[in-house]
């Protein structure tokens, strides 16, 4: 576990496993057909909402491709005991919209599991996900939905929070007089790890400046970063996707070259280290994913399935 990141007790520890049990006996028993929810026939049906033109799009709609790629893989090669038919829908990062989207999904009989995306949707949505018992997998992997009150969610990455907390600690044994600062847009995305990484660095006797606001759509972060420059911040956290990420970066040799910025999740992409690798000199990065080329390198499975993409898809 990464220093500092939630702790749990034996009893909700316990009753997380169970519900986690329970929820993959649920979604394998659908896809042997053992049970009548989400379709019938030779087929389970897994819907999908994916931001590919809102404000989260950059990296979106390369995980909805990704996720609607691996199912067919899955259903080309016979790798479950019936096909996935995978109905998805981009919500454009409105909140509204995936609540339509999930209420149209869940008119019918209720499908086994759902595929999610954002912060906010995934967040609203959770209590009717517990209500109705869905397992939704999403693409938010913020600390909120690890508690007892969000037993059906879940996703394949360390929390926000806890990525943010490695790197207050690395700054902590490194450079302990050091003053950081977060840098997000401001919405639930971006404020998911701040309030719990405060927490930390304060746990650590960081320094820590005032929060400066990146919206997801900057096209300059000069004015941000001369309010990282005026307040003295040695090291940026930055919680946003890749495309600002790099606006940020870029900006960065001309306004104030000294700071540090430490990407969390999304926003460090490999196309963007190649077309600009100089803005990424010196980065600091946390993610629990392999790289695309590091998935590939390591063979297996995980390269096998994206070679058959690629030829599939030519």
């Amino acid at each position: 576990m990464i220093p500092g990141s939630m702790t749990w007790d034996d009893r909700s520890q316990s009753r997380r496993r169970f519900v986690k049990t329970s929820a993959g006996v649920a979604v394998l028993g659908s896809l042997a057909g053992c049970n009548g929810n989400g379709g019938g026939g030779d087929e389970v049906r897994v819907p999908g909402i994916y931001d590919e033109s809102g404000g989260t799009a950059d990296v979106g709609r390369p995980t909805a491709i990704g996720s609607r790629d691996a199912i067919t893989y899955f259903n080309e090669n016979d790798e479950l005991p019936r096909e996935i038919a995978h109905p998805n829908n981009d919500y454009a990062y409105e909140v509204q919209q995936a609540q339509q989207l999930y209420d149209d999904y869940t008119s019918g009989d209720d499908p086994p599991a759902i595929i999610g995306w954002g912060t906010a949707d995934t967040e609203a949505l959770s209590g009717a996900v517990a209500e109705d018992e869905i397992v939704y997998v999403s693409a938010s992997y913020s600390a909120s939905l690890m508690t007892e009150d969000s037993p059906y969610n879940f996703f394949g990455n360390l929390d926000y929070t806890s990525l943010g907390r490695a790197h207050l600690k690395w700054i902590a044994d490194n450079d302990a007089e050091a003053t950081v600062a977060y840098i997000f847009p401001n919405n639930a995305f971006g404020k998911s790890p701040v309030e719990g990484g405060k927490q930390y660095a304060d746990e650590l006797d960081l320094n820590v400046a005032e929060d400066i606001n990146l919206p997801l759509d900057a096209n300059s972060a000069t004015t941000q970063l001369r309010q990282a420059r005026d307040a003295d911040v040695d090291y940026l956290i930055h919680q946003s996707t890749a495309a600002p990420m790099q606006v940020l970066l870029s900006d960065k040799s001309d306004v104030y070259p000294d700071v540090t910025v430490c990407g969390l999740t999304y926003t460090v992409d490999e196309p963007r280290i190649q077309e600009s690798p100089e803005d990424f000199d010196g980065v600091r990065y946390v993610n629990a994913f392999r790289t695309f080329q590091g998935a590939l390198d390591a063979g297996g499975k995980g390269a096998e399935m994206i070679q058959a993409n690629f030829e599939r898809e030519g």
